[in-house]
């Protein structure tokens, strides 16, 4: 029977609603909290602030939480938008083993917790910080792993995943206790599709989602629909009991994703060694005299640069003569604003050969964004085209 709608993010098209059956929630949460996931013992105790309208917050800490019998402590989101600190600050006060978030929160718990804070602060008890929901970056995480080492954190604890809302919640999982893998390839050769390790100065990391859960599959595919080698970039696709239907009343998009069993994700990745990497979406692809270039790999760069608003940059092209261009909108201070933008079309050249057409420094909290903190591109895109994006002259 039909349990509930989850409606997707929205982050590139308009959300459609997911039908979860009761045996979709069931199999996967079963299978993230089971032995080949987070193993869930008696004595774990989530923590959470994450928001109960989107996946991770309602199925991974309410209704996952519900069905194997996991103690959960929640605080509200607003909570955490205001002092990062009391997320962490709660799981010392519970002794909390698991928690999760988005790859931005580890970002701004890193920046908002000051050297005073660390003697308050007991982490030692946190066996899983999982990460996912949208791109993640190892730099950030490894950060906070080294922020926060004093009060006891673990890099092991750290938990990259992958998953989606066709699939209720998680798809793959990075294993546990075990420490991140980072690839560092090279950059042209993965717009060519390839992925060729590379140790030099510019290389790209791109952090692991581990594996499938036992029952489930995935694969990654070709432009004509068939499996590719390991170290080749194809689309992810996965199936198995955690999958649903379809979307609710909306049988085209139903048709586009759902295929003989498989869901059809739109995200691009590659494996290695048995583990998947995922680069981006295919919808949100720049592709500038024929080489492919994943935006977040250049948002990455410019949320580096000084006096940007890392986790607050936005990199599409645009259609100009003919021709696709690229532009960047990023956040930062009307008065940096000149100097901002000459540095970004800079290390944009330096990094990628690319020469924006456009650099748009932007209003703080000017750029869009989803309920779980990703970057909407195919909004910003239009807010861009239809002269709506507030721009600092």
């Amino acid at each position: 029977d039909l349990s509930f709608l989850q409606f997707t993010s929205g982050s590139t098209s308009r959300p459609k609603g997911v039908m979860i059956k009761h045996r979709n929630l069931v199999a996967n949460t079963t299978a993230f909290l089971g032995p080949a996931g987070l193993r869930r013992t008696k004595d774990d105790v989530g923590v959470s602030w994450l928001p109960l309208f989107h996946d991770m917050g309602l199925i991974g800490f309410v209704l996952g939480t519900l069905i194997v019998d996991l103690p959960v402590v929640l605080m509200p989101t607003t909570t955490f938008g205001r002092s990062p600190r009391l997320w962490l600050e709660l799981i010392t006060k519970h002794r909390g083993t698991i928690t999760y978030a988005p790859n931005f929160a580890y970002q701004l718990a890193a920046k908002r917790v000051g050297e005073k804070d660390l003697a308050a602060l007991d982490l030692s008890s946190l066996r899983v910080a999982g990460c996912g929901a949208e791109p993640i970056r190892a730099k950030t995480l490894l950060e906070f792993a080294d922020k926060l080492a004093p009060a006891g954190f673990r890099r092991e604890a750290l938990l990259p995943s992958y998953g989606m809302a066709e699939s209720c919640l998680a798809i793959t999982f990075h294993q546990r206790e075990t420490p991140m893998i980072v690839d560092k390839v090279d950059p042209a050769e993965l717009r060519r599709g390839r992925v060729v390790p590379s140790a030099a100065e510019g290389a790209i990391e791109i952090v692991s989602c581990g594996v499938a859960f036992p029952g489930h599959e995935i694969s990654v595919l070709d432009e004509a629909d068939a499996p590719v080698a390991e170290n080749v970039v194809g689309q992810i696709v996965a199936r198995g009991p955690s999958v649903n239907d379809g979307y609710y009343e909306n049988p085209e998009a139903t048709a586009e994703s759902f295929r003989d069993g498989w869901l059809w994700s739109g995200d691009l990745g590659y494996r290695r060694n048995g583990n998947l990497y995922v680069c981006g979406r295919i919808k949100d692809l720049i592709i500038v005299h024929g080489a492919n270039h994943h935006p977040q790999d250049i948002e990455w760069v410019v949320g580096d640069v000084e006096g940007v608003r890392r986790g607050n940059v936005v990199a599409f092209s645009v259609l100009r003569d003919g021709t696709e261009q690229l532009v960047v909108a990023a956040e930062g201070n009307s008065t940096d604003a000149a100097r901002l933008r000459t540095e970004i079309a800079r290390v944009v050249s330096e990094n990628f050969g690319l020469t924006p057409t456009h650099v748009a420094i932007c209003a703080v909290g000017a750029l869009p964004k989803t309920s779980s903190g990703k970057a909407q591109r195919k909004k910003t895109k239009q807010m861009f085209e239809s002269k709506e994006l507030e721009e600092h002259p």
